[in-house]
């Protein structure tokens, strides 16, 4: 391939990524923490945010750790839950955390402002990331190898013109 079709086909995959993150099929649940600021309840969450991190889809699971190593479970609530609390500024140990998937950083928010530096743990569910070039490194589950493969061919072939089988359509539909 020409280093044109070479970018363009690194365009596609990028492209075909991304939708496959707003459709919910490409992601990851990875834990990672933060300690906590005492009195501060809300942290932007993403690359360059007060956890810097990549950007995550959904909060699924949260918990509380103190210095004696005791952990405490924290609620993920909706919007109209966390609304409906009247004593946001209290200083206490949250109990309840809002995940708000804003961009191009997302927030987490307690119910509390935290009265200790707790270390806060965070199952986040993420999507890949795109690749910055054609020599990008990348692990990604033995699973997806087969749905990259076929759909990246079909999206460089109708690039480049190409007319491809209808097994190939059917083993990227069936892949996906």
């Amino acid at each position: 391939p020409t280093t044109v079709q070479v970018n363009a086909a690194l365009v596609s995959l990028n492209n075909m990524i991304s939708m496959w993150g707003a459709e919910g099929l490409n992601y990851y649940i990875v834990r990672e923490s933060k300690v906590l600021t005492a009195g501060v309840a809300s942290y932007t969450v993403g690359s360059g945010g007060a956890f810097d991190t990549a950007r995550p889809i959904r909060l699924l699971k949260c918990y509380l750790r103190d210095s004696d190593s005791y952990d405490w479970p924290v609620d993920v609530s909706s919007l109209s839950e966390y609304d409906d609390l009247y004593r946001k500024t209290q200083e206490t140990r949250p109990d309840e955390v809002l995940f708000l998937p804003e961009y191009p950083l997302a927030k987490v928010i307690f119910n509390y402002e935290p009265d200790y530096a707790y270390t806060a743990y965070f199952d986040f569910e993420k999507s890949f990331t795109e690749f910055a070039a054609t020599t990008t490194a990348f692990a990604l589950p033995l699973e997806y190898k087969e749905t990259l493969v076929y759909n990246l061919a079909i999206g460089i072939a109708e690039d480049w013109d190409r007319v491809v089988s209808k097994t190939l359509y059917a083993k990227a539909i069936d892949t996906k």
